[in-house]
């Protein structure tokens, strides 16, 4: 180039780009607390943790240093989950459904417990000397799972019986 006068020149310049990645992860936790009498593989609490990785293509301008983005997030999914069977109780949920995960989706947390369920006792007295005869009628107990039984109320209706 020369001067010669009054021109312009006019210089125009591109910006590299290179492609980038932002990346996310959604998690859900799944807190369980197992009856303190019936632990599972020694447990009376545990946690599933379940993770979705999610990410979004961009653009860099490698003058500027700022980044473009596409907003083409992938989607993915929380699998359902099923709380361990236990004889006796019944799971605060029978079942976590499967969750669409998105880039907007907030992080979770479910919590299960076991609540006892209703039970019945039938208390039976049988007379070993008399050839094994029943002593009136069963005495029908009502609680819940892993209650203790009032011993007293079945010593003292056998009392009752023995002396009248």
């Amino acid at each position: 180039m020369l001067f010669n006068g009054n021109n312009t020149y006019t210089v125009k310049l591109i910006h590299g780009t290179k492609t980038v990645n932002s990346m996310a992860i959604k998690k859900r936790t799944i807190n369980i607390t197992y009856p303190a009498k019936h632990p599972v593989n020694g447990k009376t609490s545990d946690s599933v943790i379940q993770s979705v990785s999610l990410s979004e293509t961009g653009t860099e301008d490698l003058v500027t240093g700022t980044s473009t983005w596409n907003n083409d997030w992938n989607t993915g999914k929380w699998e359902s989950y099923t709380p361990t069977s236990i004889v006796g109780y019944k799971p605060s949920t029978t079942s976590v459904p499967e969750e669409a995960v998105t880039h907007d989706t907030a992080d979770a947390t479910v919590n299960i417990t076991y609540n006892p369920k209703p039970a019945k006792t039938d208390i039976v007295y049988i007379d070993e000397d008399a050839n094994n005869k029943q002593l009136g009628l069963p005495i029908t107990l009502e609680g819940h799972t892993d209650d203790s039984i009032d011993q007293h109320c079945s010593t003292e209706w056998l009392h009752r019986l023995l002396h009248n």
